[in-house]
């Protein structure tokens, strides 16, 4: 009679086991199709374990031979396993709540269970639920994991995050999840019974040992009481370990598979439309860690912005560092790789309208090809398509003869004056020109004073062993300095922004190049803005400058290294020459004119990228202002 009881009560562990890897298997369904198999071994070892370990160590071996086994996220496997513990406090609160009618429990232990259970489970889930929501939640996680290593701290918050995604994941199927646990702890429950009464142990006593004593093994716990108890409870813990292990040798021989064996518990339907994972988004594990660091100690930057609200239908496959407010990443949406740009307040509006610009001028200038666009709020975005075949015309005038790279400037140039022709407006009057010089070149000279002091401390500067007078910077500035000398007033549909590095080369498109990145809004939409933005390229190597700005500072001597190359500098003459037949001198004399606004409404700018950058254009801008004076003034 005995054996019998104990055989039936292993019967009703197994069943139990077997629901509860239904259950796992459906919590795991955002990493992909289930192995119950190795969840079904991965459980029985951790029952093993926890006989011998305190603190339930045993869910830690469950965690990494699940993972080892399929590949999986350990930390997504471990919030699994923290959700599936939090239905499993829920079910048996309900369950334990009813006990002491039936005259299996006393009514205060049960009580006792019941409310210690539920508050637990309530606090794990409403956390879980909050965490997205909750900003000081994050912080608070944030700063319990910053006692580990970098590494260590990246798994407690995947593992925090994970824990949300599980259970936002499972929200269609919780009616079906706490179903099966209070199917499964009512097997697990009348099996300890049964053990009971097979082995004399008290069921209350029996399930405290198994379940209410986390700190202690429950094998430790038991002998005290001597091996009358221990070996029963030995028993229970290795025959479902052994019986599952020999299944697993027995279908890796045979090829028999457990998925069949739960597929009455868990229809493999429900693992077709998953929602995607945070990680999935990003093609790196480095920017999944990054997105993990942002998101919980609070930084608000633009790319924590883009990854929280940009990437819900694309993976990540490379973020690019830009020279303007708004973000650009390569990203695969479908199966096609498309290059998407982001930004948020006034940087949207600007991107908008950079989106429109492009949109509009598509059948008329070689323009990137667009895909989608979404804006929401205060927030836009736009994709463009991913060529291949595209190169930077700064790498194609460096690597090839700069025969070739003046052709394709050359034809830009054309293709440009005659997009301006055809969309030219009314001359802009004198108080367009006064606000144009306010805003470029007044108020950004009050912005560069305020971003950097020690420059003007006195009345001259060394930049590069050439002594420079400050108060040409204030001669600029003056209201009535630039009005008067722009004559030419017309105004078009600009591109605004046509520097070598919103140029590529690509041999695939009918001319051999496309324009990126326009700029709106620049108060007078001259069309010299464009000329001079070339010439902001070509003149000084902005491209060069912009990837590596380094300069040095003190005593009133600034070095900033002039990095045109021999290729730019063969172009700028060639340029000069090109604008010189078109507009005439006067017509270039303008255009540079354009070209030191231009370095006013920059510097500002990179001052706030870095002191650094923001000192070496600074630098150039002094060099351009000197070169202007020397030649048109004097």
């Amino acid at each position: 009679m005995t054996a019998l009881l104990f055989a039936t009560a292993l019967a009703m562990l197994l069943v139990g086991h077997l629901v509860r890897v239904a259950r796992w298997m459906l919590l795991l369904r955002q990493i992909g199709r289930p192995e119950p198999g190795a969840g079904f071994l991965a459980l029985s070892l951790a029952y093993v374990l926890n006989t011998f370990l305190p603190l339930r160590l045993g869910e830690i071996a469950r965690v990494l031979h699940y993972a080892a086994r399929t590949r999986a996220d350990p930390a997504y496997v471990l919030a699994s396993i923290v959700v599936e513990r939090a239905f499993d406090v829920v079910a048996v609160a309900a369950i334990l709540a009813g006990l002491p009618a039936a005259g299996v429990l006393s009514g205060g232990a049960a009580l006792v269970w019941a409310l210690a259970m539920a508050a637990v489970a309530l606090g794990v889930l409403a956390a879980a639920v909050l965490l997205d929501a909750s900003p000081r939640l994050r912080r608070l996680v944030w700063f319990a994991a910053l006692p580990f290593n970098a590494r260590i701290r990246v798994v407690v918050l995947d593992t925090a995050w994970s824990i949300r995604e599980v259970l936002l994941e499972s929200g269609a199927n919780w009616a079906r999840i706490l179903g099966q646990s209070i199917a499964m702890w009512g097997l697990y429950l009348m099996s300890y019974r049964l053990l009971s009464l097979a082995s004399g142990i008290g069921f209350e006593r029996l399930f405290d040992i198994i379940h209410g004593t986390p700190l202690a093994p429950a094998l430790l716990t038991t002998l005290r009481a001597g091996a009358g108890e221990a070996i029963p409870l030995l028993l229970y813990s290795f025959v479902p370990f052994a019986l599952i292990l020999g299944y697993a040798l027995a279908a890796r021989r045979t090829g028999l598979s457990l998925r069949g064996d739960i597929s009455l518990l868990s229809s493999p339907l429900l693992y077709a439309h998953r929602s995607a994972r945070a990680r999935s988004r990003f093609l790196e594990t480095e920017q999944y860690d990054g997105f993990l660091v942002r998101r919980f100690s609070g930084t608000g930057d633009l790319v924590a912005d883009f990854e929280m609200h940009a990437i819900d239908d694309a993976v990540v496959q490379r973020m690019f560092r830009g020279g303007s407010d708004a973000l650009t990443a390569m990203v695969r949406v479908g199966g096609a790789l498309q290059i998407r740009k982001y930004a948020r307040g006034t940087a949207a509006d600007k991107l908008e309208a950079q989106h429109d610009w492009l949109a509009r001028h598509a059948a008329d200038l070689p323009v990137v090809r667009l895909a989608t666009r979404s804006r929401a709020g205060r927030r836009f975005l736009y994709d463009m398509e991913y060529s291949p075949t595209s190169r930077d015309l700064f790498d194609v005038i460096h690597t090839y003869d700069t025969a070739r790279g003046w052709g394709i400037l050359q034809d830009v140039l054309a293709h440009i004056a005659a997009q301006h022709a055809a969309s030219a407006g009314v001359d802009a009057n004198d108080a367009i020109v006064a606000r144009y010089a306010a805003e470029k070149i007044t108020a950004n000279l009050t912005a560069i004073r305020a971003a950097y002091p020690p420059f003007f401390e006195r009345a001259t500067v060394s930049v590069n062993g050439a002594e420079f007078d400050l108060a040409l910077l204030d001669c600029l500035a003056a209201p009535g300095f630039l009005p008067p000398r722009l004559s030419l007033r017309g105004t078009a549909d600009i591109h605004g922004d046509l520097t070598i590095e919103n140029i590529l080369a690509d041999p695939a498109r009918p001319g051999g190049w496309f324009l990126i990145d326009p700029n709106i809004g620049n108060v007078f939409e001259s069309p010299l803005l464009d000329f001079a933005k070339l010439m902001q390229s070509l003149h000084l190597g902005y491209e060069s400058l912009n990837r590596d700005a380094t300069c040095a500072f003190a005593a009133g001597e600034l070095t900033v290294p002039i990095l045109r190359t021999a290729q730019y500098d063969l172009l700028y003459r060639q340029m000069v020459d090109w604008l010189t037949d078109r507009f005439g001198t006067e017509g270039v004399r303008e255009i540079r004119l354009h070209e030191i606004v231009h370095y006013f409404r920059l510097t500002p700018y990179k001052f706030r990228k870095s002191t650094a950058t923001g000192l070496a254009f600074l630098g150039c801008l002094c060099v351009l202002v000197r070169e202007y004076v020397a030649e048109y003034e004097t």
